[in-house]
């Protein structure tokens, strides 16, 4: 979220519209509108500066990124039956949380580090554990909706998940993530 983004978050939190000048009418002038509406939602709950809400928010997504790569990665390790799958997983979590692009991403308080997240988590739940039932595909709906609504690069990335679904025959109706 840079400085342009918190103008927006602020003008949210006191005002209950997303503009950028008051005498404007509301525009979008923001990249990640859930982004925006997560660091809103944490400056209206916790009533503190913007610039340090961001921050720890940042920060929190980017540990998160560097903890869920940990995870996973000792669950594969553990799934194929690898010899030290801490270690796997602690070389996959560094890795993760020291690359530079998710850095530099959460340096300048944007939203790179909960896109990465988001990311992750869609590619992990289709890759190794497809939902079966209804309620769990209606749940991975609303991760893939997150992750298009984190970057605009999320709908990429939502649409080769959908199309791997429906090839891999994981989902009967691969539509019906969008229906309740």
């Amino acid at each position: 979220m840079c400085i342009r983004d918190r103008v927006y978050a602020r003008h949210l939190v006191h005002g209950g519209a997303l503009y950028y000048n008051q005498q404007d009418l509301p525009v979008d002038g923001f990249t990640s509108p859930l982004d925006l509406l997560i660091k809103s939602a944490v400056m209206r709950l916790s009533h503190a500066d913007p610039i340090s809400v961001t921050w720890w928010v940042s920060l929190i997504l980017h540990v998160g990124v560097a903890l869920f790569g940990f995870h996973l990665a000792e669950w594969l390790a553990r799934r194929q039956r690898l010899e030290s799958p801490l270690v796997i997983a602690t070389v996959a979590g560094i890795v993760l949380g020291s690359a530079q692009a998710l850095g530099d991403g959460s340096a300048f308080l944007l939203e790179t580090p909960l896109w990465v997240l988001l990311g992750l988590a869609a590619t992990s739940v289709v890759l190794f554990a497809p939902p079966v039932q209804p309620t769990a595909q209606v749940a991975l709906g609303a991760l893939l909706i997150a992750v298009l609504l984190a970057r605009p690069e999320g709908l990429a990335l939502s649409l080769m998940l959908l199309v791997l679904l429906v090839r891999e025959r994981r989902w009967l109706i691969a539509g019906s993530i969008f229906t309740v």
